[in-house]
């Protein structure tokens, strides 16, 4: 859609080019407010655009290769139409812009938003604006942001204009000097004759000239006279000079009327050997309007040191070396290194960068100088003994010497990082105590319901038949005590359990005979599950005077002797071999039995874990789970190895603790006191 032209529009126009700033060169002032811009919004594109009678100029340009575009495809023709921000959130959506040439097609613009140049009231030279290639948000904070950098741009626009208009009445100064030896070379603001002793001898000045109220009346005065002693003594300096040498001298005084303060330039020539003109300048609206150019920068260092993390350029050159022409003071909270020492050399940057970051760094940026993309990357910095995340977001722009700069923003990202550890580690622990709490019950209710349903009807029967077959009826009992037996052995687990988990297990270790407690743990195992298998003790190699807890070792071997009869067939043989060497003892417990796959090796040691191919043999899932905890008091370690129809290999290994190293303090790490 064509845009429509203000009302004003050939006051709008005559005001523009008076401006003189149409197809000038980039400046420095105008780059400084655009770079900031897409630094500050995150964009690829921002503009100062001046509107034409029949085209757009660039005069401040980031994100495109062109310094015009016609008016018939600007957004900023319409922005200048009223006072307010204009915002396109989605081009797309708009019917004046979804089929626009620069939406369409390069550079495919998606969002705009455009802060009028308004130079004085109704009166819109163009915009600053900022522009996106994907739809975006805008609210007010950022309209006002935006809205205070555009009103940077209108003071340098009237800024530059003062300075042009100040050139030009100096050049035509310059000119009457060079016509005339006296006046001519001079401002013709305040004229004073003076003769060698800096006597006054005419003046061609307005009595409402503000240097006059100074001065009072100086004819027939000297500068001792009508000046304070210090800028009179500088004035007599100056005045001899410009004797002695022909040339046009120049200080400046200023003077604190009790309203305001006065600033004047003197310049003294020399018109005779006898006398010398004084061109007095009022420069005090000048030196006003540098004060307030001053604290708008100011302003503008302080917007850009103080906004959250590090803004920087960053310059890589074609051979490859790399500079920082700005980093703002921030980055010495990151790095611990002051922007002038980056300045100075930005490898000192590269080589805080860590080791496993730098390659994706490296081939972000090689991306990034090749298609003039936005750069991205997420990596740790070393700062001194610590480690700092940081997200860095940054527009690459092609200078003319074929050097690639980046203007960016660096944020310390590391509180969020180790956030979102935390919220994984919590998330991880809650998936965990879910599944062992669906196992449980899954467990729970398969094994209490079997004995129960067992005692259940055992105690019915033998309710019906203990007046008749006492055989029968003691045959009935047994079945009773083993299904009230394998309740209280899981119950006792989870208790176990419990207990290992709270750190309340007792671990009391002593000297132990090693061959006598193996004779014991076998005993046991043979009076719990009979004679069925054949129980072979190899332990021929077994320390002297060995330091341990007899309970955790009966009950971690008990376990896998235990396991190895249940999931074996009966005749077969099981192996429990004791080996040591000068550090370590290892007790093994061999099977023949059905082995177990590899998939549930892992797992095997979790609470309520049962192999995938035991479901249907009585088991609670917490023998080893237990047997582990026992292990870990010992400071010793569990593992299984075994292959599907060749029988598993159980090993628990201890160190190998005797009572002289135990009373030296060589004592066994448990997991529940501190190491």
């Amino acid at each position: 859609m064509m845009p429509p032209s203000p009302v004003d529009e050939a006051e709008r126009l005559h005001a523009l080019r008076a401006y003189e700033v149409l197809d000038t060169p980039p400046e420095e002032a105008f780059d400084r407010v655009t770079h900031l811009a897409a630094r500050i919004f995150g964009v690829p594109i921002s503009l100062v655009s001046l509107v034409e009678e029949d085209r757009q100029f660039f005069k401040a340009c980031v994100g495109l290769d062109v310094n015009e575009t016609p008016r018939s495809v600007s957004f900023c023709a319409h922005a200048i139409l009223d006072d307010g921000v204009m915002v396109v959130e989605d081009a797309h959506e708009d019917p004046r812009f979804a089929d626009n040439p620069v939406v369409t097609g390069a550079p495919h613009v998606r969002f705009y938003a455009g802060a009028p140049l308004e130079v004085r009231p109704g009166v819109r030279f163009g915009t600053l604006c900022i522009i996106d290639r994907v739809p975006r948000r805008f609210n007010d904070a950022d309209r006002e942001m935006l809205k205070d950098l555009a009103a940077v741009v209108v003071d340098a626009l009237s800024l530059r204009k003062e300075v042009l208009e100040r050139r030009e009445v100096e050049a035509t100064l310059r000119a009457s000097e060079r016509k005339s030896q006296a006046l001519l070379r001079g401002i013709p603001d305040a004229l004073f004759r003076l003769d060698r002793s800096g006597r006054c001898l005419d003046v061609s000045a307005s009595r409402d000239h503000a240097v006059m109220p100074v001065l009072g009346d100086p004819v027939g005065r000297t500068l001792q006279e009508v000046l304070p002693s210090a800028p009179a003594h500088r004035a007599i300096h100056h005045l001899e000079r410009a004797f002695d040498t022909g040339e046009i001298t120049r200080f400046e005084y200023n003077y604190n009327r009790p309203d305001k303060a006065c600033y004047f330039e003197v310049r003294f020539l020399r018109e005779s050997d006898a006398t010398a003109l004084a061109v007095v300048r009022d420069i005090t609206a000048l030196r006003l309007r540098e004060r307030e150019l001053e604290q708008a920068n100011r302003k503008l260092r302080a917007l850009t040191e103080n906004i959250p993390g590090v803004i920087y350029q960053f310059q890589l050159a074609l051979d490859g070396s790399m500079s920082f022409p700005y980093v703002s003071p921030a980055i010495e909270a990151i790095l611990g290194l002051t922007p002038d020492t980056l300045r100075q050399d930005a490898r000192v940057a590269m080589d805080r960068i860590h080791a496993e970051d730098r390659p994706s760094l490296y081939e972000g940026l090689r991306t990034s100088a090749e298609h003039l993309t936005p750069f991205r990357w997420e990596g740790r910095l070393r700062k001194e003994h610590e480690i700092r995340w940081v997200h860095v977001a940054s527009v690459p722009s092609r200078m003319t010497d074929g050097t690639t700069m980046w203007n960016g923003v660096m944020t310390d990202v590391t509180q969020q990082k180790h956030d979102a550890e935390r919220l994984e580690e919590a998330l991880r622990k809650e998936r965990e105590l879910v599944e062992l709490r669906t196992r449980f019950i899954a467990m729970a209710s398969h094994e209490f319901r079997t004995p129960l349903a067992m005692i259940r009807s055992s105690a019915q029967i033998a309710q019906r038949l203990h007046r008749f077959d006492s055989a029968k009826t003691e045959k009935h009992l047994d079945r009773i005590q083993e299904g009230v037996g394998e309740m209280t052995e899981l119950l006792e687990g989870v208790l176990t359990l419990g207990r290992s988990n709270a750190g309340k297990m007792a671990f009391q270790p002593q000297q132990v005979n090693l061959p006598m407690l193996l004779d014991a743990i076998v005993r046991d195992v043979h009076q719990g599950i009979g004679r069925a298998h054949r129980l072979e003790v190899s332990a021929c190699n077994t320390p002297d005077g060995l330091v341990v807890d007899p309970n955790h070792v009966r009950l971690v071997l008990g376990n896998f002797l235990a396991n190895a009869v249940k999931y074996s067939e009966p005749g077969t043989t099981v192996t429990l071999r004791c080996d040591h060497d000068d550090t370590h003892v290892r007790f093994s417990v061999t099977d023949q039995g059905m082995g177990i796959p590899e998939a549930d090796l892992p797992h095997l040691f979790e609470s309520f874990y049962r192999s995938s191919q035991v479901q249907t043999i009585q088991g609670t899932g917490l023998g080893l789970a237990i047997a582990q905890q026992s292990a870990e008091l010992h400071g010793g370690t569990l593992r299984l190895e075994s292959q599907l129809g060749q029988g598993t290999t159980a090993i628990f290994e201890i160190p190998c603790l005797s009572a002289a190293s135990c009373a030296k303090g060589g004592q066994a790490h448990r997991p529940s006191e501190p190491a």
